[in-house]
């Protein structure tokens, strides 16, 4: 059985954490919290990599700073609007990065490299296909 590392998603906003999860769950096994008991409860319980902390309210701040005071080992990432770097975070990632931009920062933390080829190319030629109809020629 091949490893996975283990990512935690939390924040208020569920769409959000679900639409970055999708990308992350092609490289990582994804948990995903809205409400923050649910996710002292994951992380008192289970171990996890890499914690992304998307901070739209006080809490998950606090959540964050529970977390990297009692040390459980996960790296923390915060997912903001602005680039100021709470003490809590290892590391800062712009919100409006794509999903496929967090999944490489993520896979970085963790020492993965992220080579990409190109799917759908082909450099070679093509010929026109001349179509025969059945009927009249002009």
């Amino acid at each position: 059985m091949a490893f996975r590392p283990r990512i935690l998603l939390v924040g208020d906003e569920i769409s959000l954490l679900q639409t970055r999860g999708t990308m992350l769950r092609t490289r990582f096994e994804v948990n995903i919290s809205p409400r923050l008991s649910e996710a002292f409860g994951l992380v008192l319980n289970q171990r996890f990599d890499i914690i992304l902390v998307f901070p739209e309210a006080q809490n998950w701040e606090d959540f964050a700073e529970y977390i990297a005071r009692r040390n459980l080992s996960p790296q923390i990432i915060a997912v903001l609007p602005n680039d100021h770097c709470p003490s809590w975070a290892d590391e800062i990632v712009p919100l409006k990065l794509s999903s496929f931009d967090l999944l490489r920062v993520c896979a970085r933390r963790l020492g993965f490299s992220m080579t990409t080829k190109s799917h759908g190319y082909s450099n070679r030629s093509f010929k026109k296909v001349v179509s025969i109809s059945s009927g009249h020629n002009r």
